[in-house]
């Protein structure tokens, strides 16, 4: 937890300190929290290698965001390869493995993290689409898609 927390706080520092945005085009994806939408502009990919001894798991963060990142949501996934967010379903967890959600968390003016749910992912060129279905800690339900690139950390 305290791992996303940091990331979180760090990216969405330099997204909305540095502009990494999609040029200013429409939105890319939509964050449905509690029946509230928020556009998605943007959205980055951290690898942080290998997870310990767990084989082929390689830890993968994402985060999208408006464009001023008072509105996003983090997602730590699991992949089975090493710096490549591989396509499939993600499903919540509370113990690492290939293909498991073991952290999310959503910004909309409180940070909220998720016990149950799941991230689908596919990939077409360099664009990235995810779609997920989340129960937060708060009892809240989230959901969304977003298609387009990733910046990569």
């Amino acid at each position: 937890m305290k791992k996303s927390l940091v990331f979180f706080v760090i990216v969405i520092f330099v997204f909305v300190s540095f502009g990494c945005n999609n040029g200013g085009e429409s939105s890319l994806g939509t964050l449905v929290y509690n029946g509230q939408n928020f556009a998605l502009v943007m959205g980055s990919l951290a690898v942080f290698g290998a997870n310990g001894t767990i084989p082929e798991s390689y830890d993968i963060d994402i985060t999208l965001a408006d464009g001023s990142g008072s509105n996003s949501i983090y997602l730590d996934l699991n992949s089975d390869q090493l710096s490549v967010l591989s396509v499939g379903t993600y499903t919540w967890s509370a113990v690492r493995a290939v293909f498991t959600l073991v952290d999310a968390g959503t910004f909309t003016g409180i940070w909220d993290t998720a016990v149950s749910g799941t991230v689908t992912v596919t990939q077409s060129g360099s664009q990235y689409s995810l779609q997920w279905n989340l129960t937060m800690s708060s009892g809240a339900t989230v959901s969304g898609n977003y298609t387009g690139p990733l910046q990569v950390f």
